[in-house]
């Protein structure tokens, strides 16, 4: 799954609003409505940013923002809360949230958040780190190549 951003919320209302907001930042939204399907589509797939409520059935946002951050690369998480208190932040921020929105909130405040994260070196990080995985998987060679001299100078031949 390329340049897809994982939406986890359980109010229906907010779907379909930052859907749209995802996809017009050129992204897939994939959507879930509890923290648990959240939870395996980390450890399953991967994704440019992660927005997640922090009260959700299933599993807690904390859980969550947890799994994102096990990720290898880790998956940048902004965690928004209506019912939050500062230590629902405090604790979104210690666990290494990007950013905590308290709901209810203007999308524009949620937009200028994800367009800052997707723009960040360790978003840019991810997407090297992913590019080089999908080269090793459709080149094993390469790798084969690569593991075998001690220095690489110039271009590796690559038949394909």
């Amino acid at each position: 799954m390329e340049r897809a951003i994982l939406l986890v919320d359980d109010d229906p209302s907010i779907h379909a609003g930052l859907v749209r907001l995802i996809k017009a930042l050129g992204y897939e939204a994939v959507a879930v409505d509890n923290g648990a399907d959240a939870i395996a589509l980390l450890r399953a797939g991967s994704f440019e940013l992660c927005v997640t409520d922090m009260h959700l059935p299933g599993a807690d946002g904390l859980a969550v923002l947890k799994q994102a951050r096990a990720c290898r690369p880790p998956v940048s998480t902004i965690v928004l809360s209506e019912q939050g208190t500062v230590a629902d932040a405090v604790e979104a921020l210690r666990v290494g949230a990007a950013d905590v929105i308290a709901k209810p909130f203007h999308v524009s405040v949620l937009e200028q958040a994800m367009v800052r994260q997707l723009a960040s070196p360790e978003a840019t990080s991810r997407m090297a780190c992913w590019s080089i995985m999908l080269a090793i998987d459709r080149f094993p060679e390469l790798t084969e190549s690569i593991a075998e001299s001690s220095v690489v100078s110039g271009p590796v031949p690559v038949s394909v």
